[in-house]
């Protein structure tokens, strides 16, 4: 079944009452709707975690609105207040599509960067549709914490 998420066809992908699909432009992938729920992907979006001890911030992006395959993010950890944490890490990181159960190909990439809790992350988002950028994050201080930052690729 996953191989058959990948190449776009959704019947048996998801709940098809839940999202709306479409044929958008000359694209031959039928697009799964976003809902209108999802917040704007904008500088300055955060995220507090399941546990509330940590959030991501994002600082900078290649892409707005994000577009299928390479995104470039910068991304801020910081305690559940916002203040920026210098021994924050990401464990783990993945673009997940939840309405066809698949992650991305290829994995997301990410690094740390010189300014304390700051991350470059490259993010591969195979289709159109609502995704999930979900990230494991660890801090000494703060603890471990999982954050799931939602967006929607329309092209």
């Amino acid at each position: 079944m996953a191989l058959a998420c990948a190449g776009g066809f959704t019947a048996a992908c998801g709940d098809d009452a839940a999202m709306p699909e479409q044929q958008v432009g000359g694209d031959a992938a039928v697009y799964a709707a976003c809902p209108d729920s999802l917040p704007e992907f904008a500088v300055g979006l955060a995220r507090v975690g399941e546990d509330e001890r940590l959030q991501a911030r994002l600082l900078d992006a290649s892409q707005f609105p994000p577009h299928k395959y390479a995104n470039e993010w910068t991304l801020e950890l910081a305690n559940a207040d916002g203040d920026p944490l210098v021994d924050a890490e990401i464990t783990r990181l993945a673009a997940f599509m939840p309405i066809h159960g698949h992650y991305g190909r290829p994995a997301a990439k990410y690094e740390a960067l010189a300014e304390p809790g700051q991350v470059r992350a490259e993010i591969h988002f195979t289709m159109r549709g609502p995704w999930e950028v979900q990230i494991w994050a660890s801090s000494a201080e703060a603890g471990d914490d999982y954050l799931t930052f939602e967006v929607c690729v329309v092209e």
